[in-house]
């Protein structure tokens, strides 16, 4: 069986990064918000259709080596 390719990457919430990284939504909008002062031009973290900010999963691993080059 051939494996399709997928036309689109799965899209995440802020709800659904959440709960990968284990921490309320509260907190992760916070350290959004410091990753987004240090970094504004990042399009990963401005991304938005209307009200709700969505990621791709290079977003997410984008956020994590963001992260993890703050500490």
């Amino acid at each position: 069986m051939i494996s399709e390719k997928k036309l689109f990457d799965p899209v995440y919430y802020q709800k659904d990064l959440a709960k990968m990284f284990k921490i309320s939504t509260r907190t992760l909008q916070a350290r959004l918000n410091e990753l987004l002062v240090k970094n504004p031009t990042k399009s990963c973290l401005t991304r938005s259709m209307g009200k709700k900010q969505y990621f791709f999963y290079s977003d997410v691993e984008e956020i994590i080596q963001m992260t993890t080059a703050q500490k």
